[in-house]
């Protein structure tokens, strides 16, 4: 019969921790020289995409977004168009034919305010404050 062979541990064994430095170092380098090119060029093109999606959407909600006069009856107006109506500004929420106020397809954007006299009264407050502040100038110097 033949002897039995003997199994011994190959004399060029590499250490472990030689191993994991040699495939640290590689996957640096894969990583440096692949993977993150790779992925800034890939984070690139989805923010181009994103923003001329953004652009077009951008575009389309504010092509209307522009003030039409006075109201008229019949008229078709768009969603984002102004109109006034009775002294106030009415945006419109969707594209609509309705009356501003009469249902929810209009948004009350100004609100009309207090009607004023002949003016004289605004004009004799200036007067007077700016009195007052010429005084006051006065007595500071």
């Amino acid at each position: 019969m033949s002897e039995p062979i003997e199994m011994r541990a190959p004399q060029h064994f590499v250490a472990l921790s030689q191993v994991r430095t040699i495939v640290r170092d590689e996957v640096q380098k894969f990583s440096n020289d692949v993977l993150v090119p790779a992925i800034g060029q890939a984070i690139g093109e989805m923010a181009r995409e994103a923003e001329a999606q953004f652009a077009a959407k951008l575009e389309g909600a504010t092509k209307e977004f522009a003030y039409k006069g006075q109201w008229v009856d019949g008229t078709q107006y768009k969603r984002g168009n102004f109109v006034s109506m009775g002294g106030q500004v009415y945006h419109a929420n969707v594209d609509t034919r309705s009356r501003p106020s009469t249902d929810g397809t209009w948004t009350l954007a100004c609100k009309s305010g207090r009607d004023g006299r002949d003016g004289r009264d605004i004009a004799r407050q200036t007067r007077l404050r700016n009195e007052q502040r010429g005084a006051i100038d006065d007595d500071a110097t």
